[in-house]
C-alpha cells in the first residue's frame, strides 16, 4: 500500500515506476509461497516493475516471490559470465516458467559498507544476486528515462529480446533469458 501512495496523498503522483527487492524465503527453497502474490500484482497492474533478488540457494531451486509470475527473478554471473555457484536456479515453482528471468553481474561488486569497528572503511567487495538484481532495475530506469510511456510488460519484452544469450541456446533455467544489455535495449 506505501508503495503505491508513498506521501498518503492521493493527488499526487508519487508511486515508484520499478521496485527492487533482495529479500526472499531462502529457507523454502523449491516452494510456491503466494503470500506476497497479491501486494505483487497490484504493483504490476499499476503499471509498476517488480524486480527481485533470485536468490542465493546455490543452484538448488528457486524462492518465493521472485518466482512468482509477476516478478523478473535476477540470478547472477561472474566475469567469466558462467552462473555464480551461489546463484539460484529454475525452473519456476510457482508456474514452471524460466528462472531466473535474466543474470546480471554479482560476483566481488564493490560497495558501499559499514564496517563495525572502522569508520574509515566505507567500501567492500560482496557477492550475491542482491547485487545482481540492481543492474536490471537501473537498465530499466534508463529506459523508462528514454522512453517514458513503457509500460513494464513492454521493458520486460525488449530486455527479452535484447539480452546476450548465455548458455543453451534461447531462456533458460540458469541463465533466463540472458545477461541485460542495456545499449541493445535501448536500441
Amino acid at each position: 500500500q506505501w508503495m503505491l501512495n508513498p506521501d498518503g496523498v492521493d493527488s499526487t503522483d508519487d508511486a515508484p515506476d520499478i521496485v527492487n527487492n533482495s529479500w526472499g524465503f531462502d529457507d523454502e527453497v523449491n516452494r510456491c509461497i503466494l503470500d506476497f502474490q497479491p501486494a505483487v500484482s497490484a504493483l504490476k497492474s499499476f503499471g509498476i516493475a517488480v524486480v527481485f533478488a533470485a536468490g542465493n540457494t546455490e543452484q538448488t531451486g528457486d524462492i518465493s516471490p521472485a518466482n512468482y509470475p509477476e516478478s523478473l527473478a535476477v540470478g547472477s554471473i561472474g566475469p567469466s559470465n558462467e552462473v555464480s555457484f551461489f546463484s539460484a536456479t529454475g525452473p519456476s515453482t510457482c508456474n514452471g516458467g524460466v528462472y531466473p528471468t535474466f543474470v546480471a553481474p554479482g560476483e566481488d561488486i564493490f560497495t558501499s559498507y559499514i564496517h563495525p569497528t572502522d569508520t574509515s572503511v566505507l567500501y567492500a567487495l560482496y557477492s550475491g544476486t542482491s547485487f545482481s538484481a540492481p543492474h536490471v532495475t537501473g537498465v530499466m530506469a534508463l529506459l523508462l528515462d528514454a522512453f517514458p510511456h513503457a509500460s513494464p510488460s513492454e521493458l520486460e519484452t525488449v530486455l527479452q529480446t535484447s539480452a546476450l544469450d548465455l548458455g543453451d541456446v534461447g531462456a533458460d533455467n540458469y541463465y533466463g533469458y540472458g545477461l541485460v544489455n542495456a545499449l541493445a535495449a535501448y536500441e
